[in-house]
């Protein structure tokens, strides 16, 4: 009985905050470009439910950006911020190759959680009759402190990033979210707008 009980338990614990997601691929911004991404989440496991997060992201140097995110729903609150590094750039038959890694805070039901994460990523842009198409793949890992006790949830992301013909900046961008260990089964769309400080923000 008590290993039934103790099954039972581990059944019925949400293992992993769900509020994680990559979002994110090989392309860089430039020193003074921005983005902006509104993103709902489907969570398929566990304690399913809905949240849905902005996120800003701005150039920084020719290989890395930076990113801080906001969101709510299941979830009551989350943020973070996060740093992208791309050291081996998308160039002809190479594909991009390099890492998103940071820290996010969130809380449901009165209880805080704060994780650490690093999402190593490969992606490579691909122009088509259609638009450009950006396929992307990572293994988010990471550590989650909550209720005083520590997780280590790992994911498989795999998602794409679209830019249909006659739009300047505006794509869009869905992610499949898979359990690997301690995590949660997810789908995430995203609307994703660029612009930059000389244009301005525009619809294009």
């Amino acid at each position: 009985m008590k290993r039934i009980a103790l099954l039972t338990a581990l059944l019925l614990t949400n293992p992993a905050y769900a509020f994680y997601s990559t979002l994110d691929n090989g392309n860089i911004l430039k020193a003074g470009q921005y983005q902006l991404l509104l993103a709902p989440q489907f969570i398929l496991s566990n304690d399913t439910g809905v949240n849905i997060s902005g996120r800003f992201d701005f150039g920084f140097d020719e290989s890395s950006n930076f990113r801080t995110i906001v969101g709510t729903g299941t979830t009551n609150f989350f943020a973070g911020v996060m740093y992208k590094w791309i050291p081996i750039p998308d160039f002809e038959s190479q594909p991009a190759i390099g890492l998103l890694g940071g820290i996010i805070y969130g809380v449901i039901n009165n209880n805080s959680a704060l994780g650490a994460r690093i999402h190593p990523l490969i992606s490579k842009k691909f122009d088509t009759d259609a638009g450009e198409l950006t396929p992307y793949g990572a293994i988010p890992f990471g550590f989650q402190t909550a209720n005083d006790e520590t997780t280590f949830p790992i994911h498989l992301t795999l998602g794409t990033e679209y830019k249909p013909v006659g739009f300047k900046n505006i794509s869009f961008m869905t992610e499949v979210g898979f359990n690997l260990h301690e995590a949660f089964n997810y789908i995430t769309l995203a609307a994703v707008l660029q612009f930059d400080e000389n244009a301005g923000l525009k619809i294009e």
